[in-house]
């Protein structure tokens, strides 16, 4: 998530907006974070999640491919949608099933005694 609003902050002018939302549909969590920025050429969109793809000077491009993997490995799903000028929304869905199974993995870890 810090990725995601670093690259909002770095494309959003003074005044712009951004925002981070959550809510469940059906079997699923959704975490959305969206801004007013510049905007993600339709014509890159495809390249975006690729490692050493940067539209930045002196970037490694590693970012949202990171951001990709770390999401995928959590069974969940990345989703970009941008519009030149006007902004970007990026929306990662986890399945519930696990994030109730996360959480009681870090129940057994807290409490220092494996059920």
């Amino acid at each position: 998530i810090f990725h995601l609003l670093k690259n909002a902050y770095e494309a959003t002018s003074k005044g712009g907006k951004i925002c981070i939302s959550t809510y469940s549909e059906d079997d699923k969590i959704i975490i959305t974070i969206s801004d007013t920025g510049s905007g993600i050429d339709k014509s890159i969109i495809k390249e975006i999640f690729e490692p050493f793809f940067s539209t930045r000077e002196n970037r490694i491009g590693m970012g949202l491919p990171l951001v990709k993997q770390i999401v995928t490995e959590q069974f969940g799903d990345i989703q970009l949608e941008s519009q030149i000028n006007k902004g970007t929304i990026f929306k990662i869905v986890f399945p519930v099933k696990w994030c109730v199974l996360a959480d009681n993995i870090r129940k057994e870890v807290t409490n220092g005694v494996k059920s």
